[in-house]
């Protein structure tokens, strides 16, 4: 009897091996399902998920979870060592100094004009906010702290010309919502946000401190998403990770749990260190033995209590039979070490921070590691600078420029409002190959001066301009001096000389106007230097 009859005979199967597959499939397909993914098939490796399947992202979550969640992230950026001092690492990465405007309406005099404009109001607390407290480019930072910790947050630009930033439970859903108002946005028949309903409080602000100011759920502001004219009313500045997310979600969502763990592996670790240094020895003793000095106290109830007592010099002596043990605690081991590490990599990758940046140590890591951390980290940050150049950024420029130049908008809108955003950037790493690498990106046309400039994190234009008043002064005052010693010693010096400068490729330093700082006639009289001249090449 052959293989496959025997198995058939085993298996109750007949038929033609054609037969036996055909079998065998079936019984796949009543054991597994139709799933065409593995992923799709039930194991015991996995833990059973929400069956969410083709509900939107709003659904995911019921309104009260959502301030749970909100509330529970709050707490954890108050007491928590942590996630506090991530969210400000990332606010310093991405904000730094600021976004520095550039408008690029093609008129260079107006470019200035509205540069020189919007620095005089984003600086000004009092003109910029509606509360008179912070810059604009504070401001930056407490919009993306908050839509890193909250998950959004809202601006309201105002008619007096002023920014009202409101946090993100200001806007929540009325007692007895309209089935289109999720957590606070009314959205039309496309989908849109029509209308922000904002909560007013029960409280004056003016009595705060140290106090619950409740939201009246009665008092809204249904502020509208948009004016007649189309522009925004209501800036909502969030990051949806899907397509039909209405409201924002903070970055730390999917690691309470972790979080949770550090903290209670922490205070286990703690505790055992405590408890381990209240014991010094093990006695171990079969009678009565005495170790150190001995005192018995008599008790109010008739008791007595004895007290051994241990100093430095102690001679102790003990009886045959008995033995004294130390006691040596194992309290941080390596593998708890390794094991937090490990979830604090969970806790950084979440707003894109490597361990590295996340405890600032680079004791365990090569340069070339640190460099690659270093760069994908900034990959990140590089984005989240686009988009909130985009929700924030942008909005608020439009609209003081509809405030300034109401005329010049309403006739050529696409070409007043063009702008561009330079970002802050970082340091280098490594300066000598950095700046080698700069200069190769030049010698091949890889990159431009100004673009190089902007990656470090500073303003091109403003370089330019200290650069050519720093030359033009150190040259003013190096013909100056020239002139002055050749008049008191007749030498003939260079004013290059005088700044340590090589001249330029083809120019011989023998000329008298090179040699000397003056010039001569035909009829070998001097005459004025050419300073201007040579000031301005």
């Amino acid at each position: 009897m052959s293989f496959k009859t025997r198995m058939r005979d085993l298996l109750g199967l007949s038929g033609s091996p054609q037969s036996i597959a055909k079998t065998f499939q079936d019984m796949k397909a009543e054991s597994f399902g139709a799933a065409a993914y593995a992923a799709g098939r039930p194991s015991q490796y996995r833990r059973e998920r929400t069956q969410i399947d083709g509900w939107t992202a709003d659904a995911n979550f019921r309104e009260s979870q959502y301030y749970d969640i909100r509330a529970y992230v709050r707490d954890m950026d108050r007491n928590d060592a942590i996630v506090g001092q991530l969210l400000d690492r990332a606010v310093d990465n991405v904000v730094r100094d600021g976004f520095r405007l550039n408008p690029q309406t093609g008129d260079r005099a107006l470019d200035i004009e509205i540069r020189d404009k919007w620095d005089e109001w984003s600086t000004s607390p009092a003109a910029c906010d509606y509360t008179e407290r912070h810059s604009f480019q504070r401001m930056e930072r407490l919009v993306l702290r908050s839509v890193l910790l909250d998950g959004d947050c809202f601006a309201l630009p105002l008619a007096s010309g002023h920014l009202q930033l409101l946090e993100s439970d200001r806007v929540t859903s009325p007692t007895q919502p309209n089935t289109n108002v999720i957590l606070g946005v009314e959205l039309d028949e496309r989908g849109r946000p029509d209308q922000y309903w904002i909560t007013q409080l029960k409280q004056d602000q003016r009595m705060r401190m140290g106090k619950y100011i409740p939201l009246d759920p009665s008092a809204y502001d249904r502020r509208p998403a948009r004016g007649a004219d189309g522009h925004p009313l209501v800036l909502h500045i969030y990051n949806p990770s899907r397509i039909s997310q209405t409201r924002g979600i903070t970055a730390f969502h999917a690691i309470f749990d972790v979080l949770g763990q550090i903290e209670d592996l922490n205070f286990a670790t703690l505790v055992r260190a405590q408890v381990s240094s209240c014991i010094a020895l093990f006695i171990n003793r079969q009678s009565d033995f005495q170790f150190g000095s001995r005192t018995t106290e008599d008790r109010a109830d008739g008791s007595t209590e004895t007290t051994e007592e241990l100093s430095p010099g102690l001679i102790m002596r003990g009886r045959p039979g008995e033995s004294i043990s130390s006691f040596q605690p194992n309290v941080a081991s390596n593998d708890y070490i390794e094991h937090v590490k490990m979830m604090l990599r969970l806790v950084g990758v979440q707003i894109g921070m490597p361990l590295s940046l996340t405890l600032l140590d680079t004791s365990n890591t090569t340069f070339h590691g640190y460099r690659g951390e270093l760069q994908q980290a900034r990959l990140g940050f590089s984005v989240i600078q686009s988009w909130l150049s985009q929700r924030f950024h942008s909005p608020v420029y439009r609209w003081k420029m509809r405030e300034w130049f109401p005329e010049l908008v309403a006739r050529d809108e696409r070409n007043a409002l063009r702008h561009r955003w330079e970002m802050p950037g970082w340091l280098y790493v490594d300066p000598t190959k950095d700046v080698a690498a700069d200069k190769e990106q030049l010698n091949h046309n890889l990159n431009s001066p100004r673009r190089i400039v902007a990656q470090r994190g500073h303003d091109w234009q403003q370089l330019v301009r200290e650069t050519v008043e720093d030359r033009s002064y150190a040259i003013r005052a190096a013909i100056g001096e020239a002139k002055e010693v050749h008049a008191e010693t007749g030498e003939r010096v260079s004013w290059r000389e005088m700044l340590h400068l090589s001249p330029p490729s083809g120019v011989s330093m023998g000329a008298s106007v090179e040699m000397i700082g003056v010039e001569r006639d035909a009829n070998g009289a001097e005459v004025e230097e050419v300073a201007d001249a040579a000031t301005d090449a």
